[in-house]
């Protein structure tokens, strides 16, 4: 090899030595926290010098150092953190928020970040099954918050067992022995993510006036054997699961309905000490302990009984969520199931009418959000062949009153349906 070229070589070499060197001097030394901006150059070579020596944990937990007051705002700065309400509002409306988390520090990292703000109060409930890297890595950044606390008493949580409900309710006792006065109680897991924010969510809870949102139905037939049959919690060092055995359940306690519904809720803080603390909620609990996800049934169940007045039953059951995503009262909703299928239809008159070739209607209410790209969906249709979507089955129990009866639109006071005694007449279709 000539002269030059040796030099050349060595000069190279000598250049990524002293590169590598200078990199690991900065990304292992104890030092303030650094950007976590991954287009950052300098971020981008700790990335790779970590993986170079080997390394795979958290990169900016070796860097937030707990005793340093300055890394923990510098890490609210550099993340772009909101550290003052934004609106009067919005702090005269402070909000709860349960996050039960196992794994994937990075995605919780981002969720709460996108959740965070300094008026709200957070409890986080670390599964117990979680390693210790992510428990520790979880603690380290809730210490750079206030607001932020782990829960007191954490579960080994077992999905669709009483243990993930038991975490929500672990977070809702803590949450609720704090003076911050909390409006609502949202519960979320670590892989949500807001599509509203902190001030939308404030304005839209605002609107059901103190109501709870539990969306659920009357037990699908599918639904049945998980409060039918005895169910039993499986801890295993490698899977844990719920099993379901032969064994019958007694009748729910104090005669409740048992409706089904979501496990993710929004509670206000009175229906909280209610849960906590109510005979009905506090038996519920413990007759929902051996059912399968209990936390599918337990809210909706317990935000569907009768509203006491002065020891009597009212005249009517106060239902606080449809699940259409409208408040309303048991019986009724905001627009009559008529005009509802005639708004239907005067869109299908008029897209019929168009002269665009669209091959499917497709409709929506104000609540809905896709979950599939344009292209996912008509590819999708495509698979049908011309054939149409219309999910349904033969009448439940609770529906076949909405056919064999007559029913009367009111405006008075809001617009709703109420079921009348009167029969209908059987259609005939020849």
């Amino acid at each position: 090899m000539p002269l030059s070229m040796r030099y050349l070589f060595v000069i190279s070499v000598s250049s990524v030595i002293i590169f590598i060197v200078f990199s690991v001097f900065n990304f292992g030394g104890d030092q303030s926290f650094q950007r976590l901006n991954i287009s950052d150059p300098l971020m981008l070579t700790q990335v790779c010098t970590s993986f170079i020596n080997g390394k795979t944990r958290f990169l900016w937990k070796n860097k937030l150092m707990i005793h340093e007051k300055s890394s923990c705002k510098e890490y609210l700065t550099q993340s772009h953190y909101i550290t003052a309400p934004l609106s009067k509002e919005e702090d005269d409306f402070p909000l709860a928020y349960i996050m039960v988390i196992h794994h994937h520090f990075d995605t919780f990292a981002r969720l709460f970040r996108a959740i965070y703000m300094p008026q709200n109060i957070y409890c986080i409930h670390v599964d117990e099954k979680a390693t210790t890297e992510f428990k520790d890595a979880v603690e380290q950044l809730l210490s750079c918050f206030p607001n932020a606390f782990l829960a007191s008493k954490m579960e080994p949580v077992v999905y669709g067992g009483i243990s993930r409900l038991q975490a929500d309710l672990n977070c809702i006792k803590d949450l609720s022995a704090l003076e911050v006065s909390w409006k609502y109680i949202i519960n979320t897991c670590g892989q949500d993510f807001p599509l509203k924010t902190n001030k939308e969510i404030v304005q839209y809870l605002k609107g059901f006036k103190g109501k709870n949102i539990t969306p659920g139905v009357l037990p699908p037939a599918h639904a049945i054997g998980r409060t039918k049959y005895v169910h039993q919690e499986h801890l295993g060092k490698e899977l844990s699961y719920v099993v379901r055995t032969t064994a019958l359940k007694p009748p729910p306690p104090h005669n409740l309905t048992i409706y089904f519904g979501s496990a993710y809720v929004a509670l206000s803080r009175e229906f909280a000490n209610f849960v906590l603390h109510d005979p009905r909620a506090v038996d519920l609990l413990q007759w929902s302990k051996d059912t399968f996800s209990p936390d599918e049934h337990f809210w909706v169940t317990l935000n569907r009984i009768p509203v006491l007045t002065a020891g009597q039953l009212t005249p009517e059951r106060k239902e606080i969520f449809s699940p259409s995503g409208v408040a309303r009262e048991a019986e009724k909703t905001s627009v009559t199931l008529e005009e509802q299928d005639q708004a239907d239809l005067n869109c299908l008159k008029d897209l019929v009418a168009s002269e665009v070739p669209w091959k499917y209607v497709i409709n929506t209410c104000g609540q809905d959000f896709p979950l599939k790209t344009n292209r996912e969906i008509v590819q999708h249709l495509k698979g049908f062949k011309g054939k149409n979507i219309t999910p349904g089955v033969l009448p439940p129990d609770h529906a076949i009153k909405q056919l064999n009866m007559s029913t009367k639109a009111y405006e008075k006071g809001g617009s709703f349906v109420k079921t009348t005694n009167i029969l209908k007449t059987h259609l005939h279709i020849s």
